[in-house]
């Protein structure tokens, strides 16, 4: 009977021992699988991925590779890839680089992580599908041309954080109709909303105290609702813009 037992015992350790070398060899091929996708450098135990080597519409990029946390996308690393239309980045991501996802032509979501800073330049350019874009409250600049060129774009929901919008940052974005920019913003550069054709109607706070030239040039709907005695009041005038003051 010990015999048997012994040989029982036995039985169900060399079971476990399968059991667990099988997940684990599952768990590696799955991770190779994931990296055969992505160009990636690793630094101080933290990922970069430096080019997306994949071709699928629907993209979740991976919160950690061989086990160390993805917390950055490199510049250029999704440029022109045509076939992307969603893209979900994990929260550890605090960089995204310059022209990220630049001439993604058909990309429509983005869901961008809470960690993030700066929207660098270029990052969404001629990403002509993208209809929606809500940025994160960690976000504090959007840069140069980051929009530019997103011509279905109908909504952007800007949080407080937001300092300053960059150089032709949402130019020939034609599908936005409204903008309320946030109560933190303090800079609008040159042309940030140059060639907006639908644009009927921007919120600008009084707490704005650049806003660059060419703003709003070719936006002919354009009416500016602004707090009376703002910069913004004063560069409407000086522009020949419409505007009602409707912000106290």
């Amino acid at each position: 009977m010990k015999i048997i037992h012994t040989l029982k015992n036995i039985k169900i350790k060399y079971l476990s021992l399968i059991i667990v070398g099988l997940g684990l060899v599952g768990l590696v091929c799955y991770t190779i699988n994931i990296n055969s996708k992505y160009d990636y450098e690793i630094n101080n135990w933290k990922v970069t991925i430096t080019k997306y080597q994949g071709n699928e519409p629907d993209v979740k990029v991976p919160n950690n590779i061989w086990f160390m946390p993805v917390v950055s996308i490199d510049n250029y690393a999704f440029e022109g890839h045509r076939k992307l239309k969603k893209v979900q980045i994990p929260h550890n991501v605090t960089n995204i680089g310059v022209g990220a996802f630049s001439i993604c032509m058909n990309l429509e979501e983005v869901e961008l992580p809470f960690g993030l800073i700066e929207i660098r330049d270029n990052t969404f350019l001629y990403c002509k599908k993208l209809k929606y874009i809500e940025i994160p409250e960690s976000v504090t600049q959007i840069g140069d041309s980051s929009f530019s060129a997103c011509s279905f774009l109908l909504s952007v929901d800007f949080p407080k954080s937001i300092e300053q919008i960059g150089k032709y940052a949402f130019s020939k974005s034609s599908s936005l109709t409204s903008v309320k920019l946030p109560l933190g913003l303090v800079t609008i550069d040159d042309f940030a909303f140059v060639d907006c054709e639908d644009l009927e109607e921007v919120f600008i706070p009084q707490g704005v105290k650049t806003i660059g030239k060419g703003n709003f040039y070719d936006c002919d709907q354009l009416t500016l609702i602004i707090s009376e005695g703002s910069v913004a009041e004063q560069y409407a005038v000086d522009n020949g813009i419409e505007y009602v003051v409707g912000i106290e």
